[in-house]
């Protein structure tokens, strides 16, 4: 299944087919496609192209992945780097606009927004911003200095992760007599939201207007956005840039996205495996654009990254080491997030199979398992579970005796309950 008008789009993947392969400043699809000349006159036809994997991209010099003239370059994007090394690229165009952000931060009042995001990622943001908005960047290295330059400075608006925000709503509140309700926008992108973070927010922030963006460093920013109709659907439900990429889903319903760009750009993107898994989905909207997209997580689940540090497979696997007799071979590391208090924290529960079910007569036996494990579950290179447990910012271990494993659409070790799949009615026109 796929998005976007199938006129606009035969209309337009010739001439990025074309840009790509006649291109004077990169080779990299010539030698991708080994000189073949696509002609796309169907979609049928277009799925014969290959498809992009990061991969690949990694592997290239940036200049060899880059179709424009350098000086037309306006800023370079990091990612994040949760698969082992961060992907740099370049971008000569601006995001998108936004529909009807202009009514919105008029009808709200936005005037100055705080931008916290990992270094070159907001140099994208501030653009997408209207005139009448100063958009500020902001260092996420020093949020108490950014936190007085809130008050101080009026700033009613914030741009963020939902990890750094959760570390500067600490720094807000211990600005003397901050009041919380300044805030009037809040824009959380770079990374999944649950509905429990997002209600949480909403309770720190009983004024702001509350946006959700998706988009990836490789796409050069946003690539999905929420009308107000959808304001009150889960945070992973987005429309898309229907005349800007072209999206795939490999799969009968929900897949992975495959994305493809519409509009030549210093990072041309055709048939790119983005990692992310989704269902596309037509409804009747109010706002006229018909077409939503439901993520559903990611493809690759060997590696997670939740509350600042990365969960991966090898390092279960070796805090497993110690105790491996008692298990058959395998587990599923689910995870979770919980409101506890005033605060979301995330918690993990492991699946494992006992060879001997005996065991669990013997007293103790669950309990010595969670804490040998715990104890070496290393989520950073100086913290395990267990000293994250004691500083209290994850949840305990829970651990799960199953007698097989369960049927899972992704068949992972890790597996991601941060996203809650569910689309109620959308208004109609």
């Amino acid at each position: 299944m796929a998005i976007a008008s199938k006129k606009y789009f035969l209309k337009n993947i010739n001439n990025i087919l074309n840009f790509v392969l006649t291109n004077q400043f990169s080779d990299f699809y010539r030698k991708k496609y080994k000189d073949q000349n696509f002609k796309i006159n169907s979609y049928e036809n277009f799925q014969e192209i290959p498809f992009l994997e990061k991969k690949e991209i990694m592997k290239t010099a940036l200049s060899k992945f880059t179709f424009v003239h350098q000086k037309k370059i306006t800023r370079y994007m990091f990612s994040s780097g949760t698969t082992g090394k961060p992907l740099i690229t370049a971008h000569d165009a601006p995001s998108p606009i936004i529909p009807g952000r202009v009514e919105l931060f008029e009808k709200i009042g936005l005037k100055k927004a705080l931008f916290l995001f990992p270094i070159n990622i907001q140099n994208d943001r501030i653009p997408a911003l209207t005139p009448q908005v100063l958009g500020i960047s902001g260092d996420i290295y020093n949020l108490p200095l950014m936190s007085h330059l809130t008050k101080e400075g009026s700033i009613n608006g914030i741009s963020s992760t939902p990890t750094i925000l959760e570390f500067f709503i600490k720094e807000l509140g211990k600005i003397s007599n901050f009041d919380f309700k300044q805030i009037k926008w809040v824009e959380l992108a770079g990374e999944f939201c649950t509905k429990q973070r997002t209600e949480y927010f909403k309770e720190v922030f009983p004024s702001a207007y509350f946006d959700h963006i998706w988009g990836a460093t490789e796409t050069g920013g946003h690539k999905g956005y929420r009308c107000k109709h959808l304001y009150n659907e889960t945070a992973n439900i987005f429309h898309t840039f229907n005349n800007y990429h072209f999206l795939e889903i490999l799969g009968e319903e929900e897949g992975e996205i495959v994305h493809t760009d519409l509009y030549p750009k210093a990072t041309t993107l055709i048939r790119y495996k983005t990692g992310d898994m989704g269902e596309i989905k037509k409804i009747d909207c109010a706002c006229g654009n018909n077409y939503v997209i439901e993520l559903l997580g990611r493809a690759n689940y060997d590696r997670l990254k939740i509350q600042g540090v990365i969960l991966q497979t090898e390092a279960i696997e070796n805090s497993l080491d110690k105790i491996r007799e008692y298990f058959k071979q395998g587990f599923k590391m689910h995870v979770y997030e919980s409101k506890e208090e005033r605060r979301i924290m995330p918690k993990l529960k492991l699946q494992l199979i006992l060879n001997n079910k005996n065991k669990l007569n013997e007293p103790y036996f669950k309990e010595k398992i969670t804490k040998k494990i715990s104890e070496n579950l290393y989520l950073s290179p100086q913290s395990t579970l267990e000293n994250l447990v004691r500083k209290n910012i994850f949840l305990p271990l829970e651990i799960e005796f199953i007698d097989e494993w369960p049927r899972e659409i992704k068949k992972k070790n890790i597996i991601s309950h941060l996203n809650l799949k569910s689309i109620k009615d959308i208004p109609s026109k």
